[in-house]
């Protein structure tokens, strides 16, 4: 796991303190869906986007989500060197 940023949702209004991380993964096998444990209830839904078409989603206001926008951010500005950190695993 990469770490990204420490934060909170909205300082001087709320205590909720957040940390994003970033995961490589090998995508070979597909993971787009819902997930979850049934007995919890999660329906949590999983994408796959092109880098491209994140950072579109981010210029044209359709991602509007904090945790979301900071995270593509720092992809944006370490994606270099992601790459070539972890181009032999």
């Amino acid at each position: 796991l990469e770490p990204v940023a420490s934060y909170y949702t909205s300082p001087g209004a709320f205590t909720e303190y957040m940390v994003s991380f970033i995961g490589i993964t090998d995508l070979a096998i597909d993971i787009a869906g819902i997930h979850g444990v049934a007995i919890e209830h999660e329906d949590i839904r999983s994408i796959v986007i092109p880098f491209k078409d994140l950072m579109a989603a981010v210029q044209s206001g359709e991602a509007d989500n904090g945790p979301l926008l900071i995270s593509a951010f720092w992809l944006q500005a370490n994606r270099d060197r992601l790459r070539a950190d972890y181009a032999d695993t």
